[in-house]
């Protein structure tokens, strides 16, 4: 059966369009603010809202969902040739990868949200800082929203787990402070 495209649903939070703009970069000056006085944004066309879509996503049965996502961001995909893999290492969250190719290069994770999950994640603070981690090359591209979930760029990689983060190599070492603002608070110095 075939579903009609939807349309993109007007969002109107404050999140997906940009405020007024710092004197310096693209962010918004709320953004600005929380962020340290040299700001720096890559280079390219500054930042668009992200498309807000009024698809509602079972978590019972993720794909007939995902794959109406699918139809809007990926028009060209054939969804027969359409492959899935499910991510079970979430807690509450669902997470399906949604690709053609094997190599996964263009791959679309749906992300439906846990129940109940918004009375602990602030939604719109998350796609924020999404957006703007994004903008500093810490994040993958946020493709869109939807009623329940979002959808992102998969990024080939290692998920971190505590074992890892205790590596040194992969956790930053602390802030170099001169000497004598050290000694003054009778600690040691730093080499």
């Amino acid at each position: 059966m075939a579903v009609p495209p939807s349309a993109p649903v007007p969002c109107s939070p404050f999140y997906l369009r940009r405020q007024e703009a710092c004197p310096q970069c693209s962010w918004s000056m709320e953004e600005k603010a929380v962020a340290s006085a040299s700001c720096w944004e890559p280079p390219g066309p500054p930042r668009a809202a992200v498309p807000c879509f009024a698809i509602a996503v079972d978590q019972d049965d993720i794909l007939p969902g995902a794959l109406r996502l699918i139809r809007e961001l990926r028009p060209h995909w054939k969804p027969e040739q359409v492959r899935t893999k499910r991510f079970k290492d979430g807690i509450t969250n669902k997470l399906l990868a949604c690709y053609v190719e094997e190599d996964m290069r263009d791959c679309v994770l749906v992300r439906v949200y846990g129940e109940w999950t918004e009375l602990l994640v602030d939604r719109e603070n998350e796609i924020r800082n999404f957006q703007l981690l994004r903008a500093h090359g810490c994040a993958p591209k946020l493709y869109c929203t939807f009623q329940n979930g979002l959808c992102y760029e998969y990024m080939q990689g290692v998920a971190l787990g505590p074992e890892h983060i205790r590596e040194p190599q992969l956790f930053r070492s602390p802030p170099r402070v001169p000497a004598r603002s050290l000694q003054r608070r009778g600690t040691e110095t730093w080499e």
